[in-house]
C-alpha cells in the first residue's frame, strides 16, 4: 500500500518543491511539483505530480518506486495521464510502467503501456456479473505480431519505443529460428569440465520437448548418509508437450562403501490437466528415511533420526472446483532400524552418544486424504492454464491418515486427523500478517512405530527456523496422541517503523515479531507461549535474493522453571516464481 502524496497526512510523509510550468493545448498551464520521500519506507515515492493551474487536479504523475522495496526489479516507474470528459469527470487516460533488472553486469529492461478507453460512469451491471475469473486470454494473444498491434494502439509509440520494438521483433525472429535455438541446445548439451565438476550436466531436445539434468561429480560422494560415504547419482528426464502437460522421471541412488549396498528412489510424475492443475504420481524405493523429517538442525543427522524402508508410493491430486483441492496418497513400506548397519567414525566425531534408534521391523499400509479449500478464490484463465491469484479467505484444510492392519502383511494401525487454517491479513500502512493454526490428534493408535508419531519440533540455538511452523525456544522435542492445539502469527512491518529514524532508513532494514502458542495437555497440560522480534537486511548476489538478520526470542511455559530466551541468526532465499521467501 502506498500513501498518496495528495492524502491529507502527506506533509508528513513527502517534501514538496516548484520545478517550473509548461503549456498544454487542452488544459492550459501545467505546474510541475516534485516530489521527495522523507522517510525510506514501504508507504512513499519518488516523483513529480503536474497539476493543471487553478483547478489543480492531476493532469500527469510519475512515480518512482524504492529500489529497496522491490524483490524482483531494481528500478521500476509509473507515469499516469488523467483526462477530463464532457462532464468534467476525471478519468484515468494511460498508464506506463518502465522496469529496469540488473543480471550481473547486464540489465533487463521492459515497459507495459496501459490505455484507457469506453469507460462508463457509474455503469450498472446485474447481479453477480463480476465472478472471481480476473482475465481471461485468448490463445490469439500470444500469436499477435507488430502489424496488429500498429492498427490497436491508441498513441503512436515514440521513437524510442519505435526502435526497441523492432529491436525485439528482430530478436525474436533471431531467438524462434532454428539456427539459433540450434545454438542454445548445443550449448546445453555440450560436456564441460566446469559442468560435470560444479553445475552438472543438462541436455535438451526441443523437438521432442526432452530435457536431461545430471548431478556434478561434486555431489557425487556424500559423507554425511548413514553408515559413511555414499556414491551418489541423480538424473531427470522430462518431456512438456505444447498443451503445457508434462511427464517427469526422477533416479536418485546411492551406494554405500562401507556396507556395499545399493539404495535410492525412482520416481514419476505426470501433470495431465494444468487448467484443473490434476497430476498423478508413483515412487518406487529402498533408501533411508527419516523418523523425525522435521527435527531440530543439529539433530536431524543423528543415527537415531534414520531408519531403513522399502516402499512404493502411489499419489493423485486435482482442483476439483475452484478453490478446493484434494490429495490422495497411499503407501506400502517395509521398515526397520539400522541396529545390524555399519557405520564410520566421523559420526562419532560429530555427536556424542550417537547410536541407532532400535524398534521392532514392520510392515505398514496407509492411505492419507488431504482436503484444502479456500473460499472466493481469483484466478486468470489463460489458454492452456488456470493461474491462482489467492483470495481474501482463509485456507482450510483436513488432512486424514488412515493404517489399515493386516493388508499386505501391514501391523501398523492408527487414525490421525488434523485441521488447519492459514490466512494472510494486509494491514496497509502498517504491513502484513500471517496466520496459521494447527489442532490435531489420533483417533487411534492401536499400533504405532516411532516412524508415525507426531513429533512437536524444539529450537534450534542460535538459528531462527521457519516459525510459521517451528517454535524457537521449545526445550525440547517430545510426541503427542491426544489433541494438541498450536498458533503461529508473524508480523512484517515492511520497514515502516525502523526505516522513519534517520540514521537507519538509508540501510532499508525490515523489521518483524511474531507470538507463537502450544497447548498439549497430555504434556502436564502443557502451555507454552513465545514471542520474538528482528531486523532482517535484504541482499542481492549475482541473481540471487536473500535475507538476512538478527532476531531476540523469548519462551515460556507453566512447567518451565524460568524464561528461555537469546539471539538468533535468521537466513531466507526469496523465489521468485512463487513470490515468497
Amino acid at each position: 500500500p502506498i500513501l498518496s502524496p495528495l492524502s491529507n497526512s502527506a506533509l508528513l510523509a513527502y517534501k514538496f518543491g516548484y520545478i517550473n510550468s509548461y503549456q498544454d493545448s487542452q488544459y492550459g498551464r501545467i505546474i510541475r511539483i516534485k516530489m521527495t520521500a522523507r522517510q525510506t519506507s514501504n508507504a512513499t515515492l519518488n516523483g513529480e505530480i503536474h497539476l493543471v493551474d487553478s483547478s489543480f487536479w492531476v493532469y500527469k504523475a510519475i512515480l518512482k518506486f524504492p529500489k529497496h522495496l522491490m524483490a524482483e526489479y531494481d528500478e521500476m516507474t509509473l507515469e499516469q495521464f488523467n483526462r477530463l470528459d464532457s462532464n468534467n469527470n476525471l478519468l484515468i487516460d494511460s498508464q506506463r510502467f518502465k522496469y529496469k533488472k540488473r543480471l550481473g553486469r547486464s540489465n533487463t529492461n521492459a515497459f507495459t503501456k496501459v490505455d484507457y478507453t469506453k469507460i462508463e460512469i457509474i455503469p450498472e451491471f446485474p447481479k453477480n456479473h463480476f465472478g472471481l475469473e480476473i482475465s481471461k486470454t485468448s490463445k490469439e494473444a500470444y500469436e499477435r505480431d507488430s502489424s496488429y498491434w500498429v492498427n490497436t494502439r491508441k498513441q503512436p509509440l515514440s521513437i524510442q519505443e519505435t526502435q526497441f520494438i523492432s529491436k525485439n521483433d528482430s530478436i525474436q525472429r533471431v531467438q524462434n529460428s532454428n539456427a539459433y535455438l540450434d545454438s542454445i541446445e548445443q550449448v546445453i548439451n555440450h560436456v564441460t569440465w566446469k559442468n560435470l565438476l560444479l553445475l552438472g550436466q543438462g541436455y535438451k531436445n526441443r523437438s521432442k520437448g526432452l530435457e536431461m539434468d545430471f548431478n556434478p561429480l561434486i555431489s557425487v560422494f556424500n559423507p554425511l548418509f548413514p553408515g559413511g560415504m555414499r556414491i551418489c547419482l541423480f538424473s531427470r528426464l522430462s518431456k512438456t508437450y505444447e498443451n503445457k502437460k508434462e511427464i517427469t522421471f526422477f533416479e536418485n541412488l546411492n551406494y554405500g562403501i562401507n556396507n556395499k549396498d545399493l539404495r535410492g528412489t525412482v520416481s514419476a510424475y505426470h501433470k495431465y490437466n494444468p487448467y484443473k492443475n490434476a497430476s498423478i504420481g508413483v515412487s518406487l524405493g529402498r533408501d533411508f528415511g527419516w523418523i523425525n523429517p522435521n527435527s531440530a538442525v543439529f539433530d536431524v543427522l543423528r543415527r537415531d533420526n534414520f531408519y531403513l524402508k522399502k516402499y512404493a508410493t502411489i499419489y493423485h491430486t486435482q482442483e476439483l472446483f475452484n478453490g478446493l483441492f484434494l490429495k490422495v496418497m497411499g503407501e506400502y513400506s517395509n521398515r526397520k532400524d539400522m541396529s545390524s548397519y555399519q557405520f564410520d567414525k566421523l559420526g562419532d566425531s560429530l555427536y556424542e552418544n550417537n547410536k541407532p534408534a532400535f524398534f521392532t521391523e514392520n510392515r505398514s499400509f496407509f492411505s492419507t486424504l488431504t482436503l484444502r479449500y479456500t473460499p472466493f478464490q481469483r484466478y486468470i484463465s489463460e489458454p492452456k492454464q488456470k493461474i491462482i491469484l489467492g483470495s481474501a479467505w482463509p485456507t482450510f484444510s483436513v488432512i486424514y491418515k488412515q493404517a489399515i492392519p493386516r493388508f499386505l502383511g501391514s501391523t501398523i494401525h492408527y487414525t490421525y486427523l488434523e485441521y488447519r487454517i492459514e490466512q494472510q491479513f494486509i494491514w496497509g500502512l502498517l504491513g502484513k500478517s500471517e496466520l496459521r493454526a494447527v489442532s490435531g490428534s489420533f483417533l487411534n493408535h492401536t499400533t504405532v512405530s516411532p516412524i508415525d508419531y507426531k513429533y512437536h519440533r524444539r529450537g534450534d540455538k542460535g538459528m531462527l527456523t521457519n516459525p510459521m511452523v517451528n517454535f524457537q525456544q521449545l526445550d525440547s522435542t517430545f510426541t503427542t496422541f491426544n489433541r494438541f492445539y498450536s498458533l503461529h502469527f508473524q508480523h512484517h512491518f515492511n520497514g515502516s517503523l525502523v526505516n522513519k529514524l534517520p540514521l537507519l532508513k538509508k540501510l532499508s532494514l525490515y523489521e518483524n515479531i511474531g507470538l507463537n502458542l502450544l497447548l498439549a495437555p497430555e504434556r502436564r497440560n502443557l502451555f507454552y507461549y513465545e514471542v520474538y522480534g528482528g531486523i532482517d537486511k535484504q541482499l542481492k548476489l549475482w541473481r540471487n535474493t536473500y535475507k538476512i538478520g538478527l532476531y531476540y526470542t523469548v519462551g515460556y511455559a507453566n512447567i518451565y522453571k524460568k524464561p528461555l530466551y537469546g539471539f538468533k541468526i535468521n537466513f531466507e532465499i526469496y523465489n521468485p516464481f512463487k513470490n515468497t521467501w
